[in-house]
């Protein structure tokens, strides 16, 4: 994850969602502005990334198959309300 000025935002809250089959976790991203999760369950899901300081983003109707590996970037923007 990155701000707009191209910054690693390191700690930010992760949450993957899959509602239709009822799971959730929440992830914090590393040094690197980056996380990783295996196993997830397969269908749509949501990514919300939150960080301090900045807007949440949200990214839905993000489909996920089998052996499929799905790279999910956000660039977060100054101010506290969200974006979708």
């Amino acid at each position: 994850m990155t701000d707009a000025s191209g910054a690693i935002i390191p700690n930010a809250k992760v949450t993957i969602q899959n509602a239709r089959k009822g799971f959730v976790r929440e992830l914090t991203t590393n040094a690197v502005g980056a996380f990783a999760l295996a196993p997830v369950p397969l269908g749509e899901c949501s990514v919300t990334v939150e960080g301090a300081g900045f807007q949440k983003v949200v990214r839905a109707g993000i489909t996920l198959t089998v052996g499929q590996i799905q790279r999910v970037d956000a660039i977060l923007q100054d101010g506290a309300t969200s974006q979708k």
